[in-house]
C-alpha cells in the first residue's frame, strides 16, 4: 500500500507542476514541452522507485504473496488509492479531481494489454 501511495504522490507532483505552469501564462508550445518532460519524469520516477523498492525488499518474506504477484498487488492497492483520492477530492478539493481521475484512467487503460 505504501508503494502505491508514493506512486500516486508522483502523479500529484507532476499535475501540480503542470497546473502551475499553465497558470503562469505559459505559451502553448511551452506547455506541450512541459507535458513531455512531465511524462518522462513520471515514467522514470515510477520505474526507479519500484525497482529500488523491489531490491530493498527482495530478501523479506512475503508469505501472503504468490510468486510474481507483486504487480497484481500493486495494481490493486493503486486502484484502491485512486478511488479513495477521487472521493476525497470530490468532497474537499473539487478543482483537483482531475488528478486522481487521470490516475485511475491510466490504471484501467493498461488492463487489456496484460
Amino acid at each position: 500500500k505504501d508503494v502505491s501511495g508514493v506512486l500516486r504522490s508522483f502523479d500529484y507532483a507532476a499535475a501540480m507542476a503542470l497546473r502551475g505552469a499553465a497558470g503562469a501564462g505559459a505559451l502553448p508550445d511551452n506547455l506541450q514541452a512541459r507535458q513531455r518532460v512531465t511524462k518522462r519524469y513520471l515514467h522514470a520516477a515510477r520505474h526507479a522507485f519500484v525497482q529500488a523498492y523491489g531490491l530493498a525488499t527482495a530478501s523479506l518474506p512475503h508469505a501472503w504473496l504468490k510468486e510474481g504477484g507483486e504487480q497484481a498487488a500493486l495494481e490493486l492497492f493503486s486502484l484502491e488509492k485512486a478511488a479513495y483520492e477521487i472521493a476525497y477530492e470530490a468532497e474537499n478539493r473539487p478543482s483537483w479531481l482531475a488528478v486522481p481521475l487521470h490516475g485511475l484512467h491510466g490504471l484501467v487503460s493498461t488492463w487489456g494489454e496484460q
